[in-house]
């Protein structure tokens, strides 16, 4: 919750849904910024030892779909 906080704080949350979601009327060097950006605010708040498990993500959607499937719990 708090790194989403983060992102929408500093307006790069959309990284989220991916780059098949990207905005058409954004270009892609900007689509790049705003992931780049997204992605070193949630690593600068993982620890050493989740940030093992997802190193090697090279896009927010990705780093995120990866926690999500190491780190959140369902709920009934």
């Amino acid at each position: 919750m708090r790194v989403t906080a983060l992102l929408v704080k500093e307006c790069t949350h959309k990284a989220l849904v991916g780059v098949e979601k990207k905005p058409s009327k954004m270009e892609d060097d900007e689509w790049m910024d705003l992931d780049v950006r997204a992605k070193a605010a949630i690593i600068l708040c993982l620890s050493d030892e989740v940030l093992y498990n997802v190193i090697n993500e090279k896009t927010t959607g990705g780093l995120w779909c990866k926690l999500e499937r190491f780190y959140m719990t369902e709920f009934s």
